[in-house]
């Protein structure tokens, strides 16, 4: 599978959420969300033909708070900070001076990164709403490990790489998902979120003049809390 570079300006897109939040919020009053997500994500990595043969996925996880403005009718604007943990795992077969197999080796790749994404939403719906989400996101690494197990062979090891990573991440947050409202101020919500990381994690060469990209695949589950009062006045 091929994957493609794409190159956004976030300050651009910054500024045209901006102008979308003046333009939309004229003739009204509008209301905050604010509150907390999390859940159990699947990760992997990408960028390069060893990490695409021989890693496979990873089972981490996310949790963070968030604040949400909501424009006009169907638009909201949404950001927040979350702790995301995430990587790759691997298994090797351990083999002796003549070729034979005696045992299997294990390992994961895991980075845990803090992620601020700036994203667009639509939603529709009364009670039960159903939403998209798109926009960019970055990511601050906050360490790097690698760990093995060669089973009762040897013992496990854990290896902090976090010099050999750059210290931050862009890429693209991709959403679905429902959220039911009740009592007027409270809302609970699901969504499936994937972060697509766009840039070269590595900081070192990478085998085969290649790259080091991460993907997340989060399942979030949110409760937040109504601040002000929404008020629908078209222009």
């Amino acid at each position: 599978m091929k994957y493609y570079k794409i190159k956004f300006n976030v300050k651009a897109i910054f500024s045209l959420f901006l102008v979308a939040l003046a333009t939309s919020s004229y003739g009204q009053k509008n209301y905050i969300d604010v509150g907390a997500e999390g859940g159990l994500n699947i990760s992997s990595l990408r960028g390069n033909e060893f990490l695409e043969e021989s890693h496979g996925t990873h089972i981490g996880y996310s949790a963070g708070i968030f604040v949400q403005y909501n424009l006009k009718k169907l638009l909201s604007i949404r950001s927040g900070v979350s702790y995301e943990l995430k990587g790759s795992s691997f298994e090797f077969d351990l083999k002796d001076n003549f070729g034979n197999s005696i045992g299997k080796f294990n390992g994961k790749e895991s980075f845990e990164y803090l992620i601020v994404p700036l994203l667009m939403r639509a939603t529709i719906g009364k009670k039960v709403k159903y939403f998209a989400n798109a926009g960019p996101y970055i990511g601050f690494l906050l360490s790097q490990k690698e760990s093995t197990d060669a089973y009762s062979l040897f013992p496990e090891t854990n290896i902090n790489r976090t010099e050999y990573f750059k210290k931050t991440e862009t890429g693209i947050s991709l959403g679905l998902g429902i959220t039911y409202d009740f009592k007027n101020k409270f809302a609970v919500s699901f969504e499936a979120r994937n972060n697509i990381g766009l840039t070269n994690t590595s900081d070192k060469p990478v085998y085969n003049n290649g790259e080091i990209k991460t993907n997340v695949f989060n399942f979030l589950f949110g409760f937040s809390y109504k601040i002000g009062q929404r008020k629908n006045i078209d222009n």
